[in-house]
Formats: structure tokens, C-alpha cells, sequence
């Protein structure tokens, strides 16, 4: 047992301590929250992901054939995707990305567009908002 002499301050370090050990816990919850939200990826069985809305359309096929006979191009939505997913979703290192050629512009016609974020499978819905070929990309899954 250490006695301490007098007119001396009492020792600072398990204080010293214990705000070190609350400063990382801190620490340690900011950054997980950041990862949790960053994340930005729903889980099976969840529900419907928020749609961001591309608003550069990307040019359709042109041709005088009626609205529902017009297509969107593959690589321009392609370009699209990338485009929302990386500044709308956070998104780094998105890879082989392929949506299909020629889904018609027809308005709520869904389709698939696939890519790998940081080297994993991921997807995203894009679905067509208008008549100019406009359209929104769910979030990556």
C-alpha cells in the first residue's frame, strides 16, 4: 500500500486511463455507425431500396416507331449506372458492368444491371421513369 506524502496531488493516470478508454470506445462507434451507413446495401426479405433518379436520360434508339417500340441502349445506361451508383450510393471500384441492350422505354418497365463493387457481385434495379428514356437505380444488393 502506497501512502502519498503530504501536500502532494493526488495521481492522474487512472483518470488519465479511463478517458483514453472512453475516447476509443467513441472512437470505435463512430466508425462502425459510418460503415453500418456507408453501406447503404438492404438485406434479403428487407424492404424496397430507395430509387435515386438519373436525370440525364440516356439516348434512346431513334426511329419513328410508337413510344413502347423504342429502346434504351445498353452501354449508355451502363455509363448511367455507374454514374448514380458511385456518386449517389458512395460506391468505390465498380467493375464489369453490364446492363441489358435495347429494354423498351416503356414507363415502370424494371430490369437488372450488374457490376462488382471492390471486386464483390452486385445489382441494381433500374427502372424507367418516362417517356424520354429517364430513369432511377435502386440501391446496390
Amino acid at each position: 500500500m502506497s501512502m502519498q506524502q503530504p501536500g502532494t496531488p493526488p495521481s492522474r493516470q487512472p483518470l488519465l486511463w479511463a478517458l483514453g478508454a472512453v475516447s476509443l470506445v467513441a472512437v470505435a462507434a463512430i466508425v462502425l455507425a459510418a460503415f453500418l451507413l456507408g453501406r447503404q446495401s438492404t438485406q434479403p426479405g428487407s424492404s424496397p431500396a430507395t430509387v435515386q433518379e438519373f436525370t440525364y436520360p440516356p439516348a434512346p434508339t431513334t426511329t419513328d416507331e410508337p413510344e413502347a417500340s423504342r429502346y434504351l441502349d445498353g452501354i449508355d445506361v451502363a455509363k448511367g449506372v455507374s454514374k448514380v451508383v458511385a456518386e449517389s450510393y458512395g460506391a468505390k471500384g465498380l467493375t464489369d458492368i453490364h446492363c441489358p441492350d435495347r429494354e423498351p422505354i416503356q414507363i415502370m418497365n424494371t430490369f437488372t444491371c450488374t457490376f462488382r463493387i471492390a471486386g464483390e457481385a452486385s445489382e441494381v434495379t433500374v427502372t424507367v421513369t418516362d417517356s424520354d428514356g429517364s430513369f432511377e437505380v435502386s440501391r446496390p444488393r
